[in-house]
């Protein structure tokens, strides 16, 4: 019977596009975030988004179907880091902050994005991986396709760097961590546990992740083209 299966395959599009509009917006500051060239992260986010339209009759009965999406994301943006021997400004440090944000700590985050933008993909990948998600180095390494040692240079370059632009040492004369306050930015209350680093130069990283979700969140018209795309990949490939 043709009509209630074009009913059914209706429905499904239409909570796709629903699952899209409310989980966008955090995945493109994800990738944005994590990606040294904004391309990379576009082309991820649309791989990963299409992966997902694509077996979204299994997929919307997942639990986080938003953990499975990011999943992908985050294999596609492991890939690219890996091509990637140099920065490429992702233009993060121009986007305007949210109307809201103190204008103080916009300032800061801008400066974080700014600072991000000249690391090259792996050491980017790495510092976020680690910093905001709490990775193992073991885990990024297997994603990464190098050995752990790698991912631990890699890691200790990234942070010394972004620790001098920033003026923010993550470690005292000691080299121990180093007791500074808790950056204003980041929400009162339990954190997730991904992101278990602390330090000034960790809590501006996430504060920029923060405010870079809740701009995106403001500018739906950012999704639409990527919608689009997607639904005429999946389209194309079943014609």
């Amino acid at each position: 019977m043709p009509e209630p299966t074009a009913t059914r395959e209706s429905g499904s599009t239409e909570e796709f596009d629903a699952f899209f509009e409310r989980s966008f917006p955090g995945m493109l500051a994800r990738a944005r975030l994590r990606s040294a060239c904004p391309q990379d992260a576009d082309d991820a986010l649309q791989e990963a988004y299409t992966a997902a339209f694509r077996r979204w009759d299994s997929l919307r009965d997942y639990e986080s179907p938003d953990a499975w999406v990011y999943k992908v994301l985050r294999q596609r943006l492991a890939e690219a880091a890996r091509r990637r021997r140099r920065a490429v400004p992702s233009g993060l440090a121009g986007l305007p902050q949210p109307h809201a944000a103190d204008p103080a700590d916009a300032v800061e985050v801008r400066e974080a994005l700014r600072a991000l933008d000249t690391l090259p993909g792996r050491q980017r990948m790495v510092m976020i991986l680690h910093t905001l998600e709490g990775m193992p180095q073991q885990e990024i390494a297997d994603l990464l396709k190098v050995s752990r040692a790698t991912v631990a240079v890699t890691l200790y370059t990234a942070r010394r760097k972004l620790e001098k632009l920033l003026g923010r040492p993550e470690r005292g004369a000691s080299g121990r961590p180093s007791g500074t306050r808790r950056h204003a930015l980041i929400p009162a209350g339990p954190q997730p546990a991904r992101w278990a680093a602390t330090g000034p130069v960790a809590g501006l990283l996430r504060a920029a992740e923060l405010a870079l979700r809740r701009d995106f969140a403001g500018r739906p018209e950012l999704g639409a083209p990527l919608r689009a795309a997607v639904h005429g990949s999946v389209r194309g490939r079943q014609a």
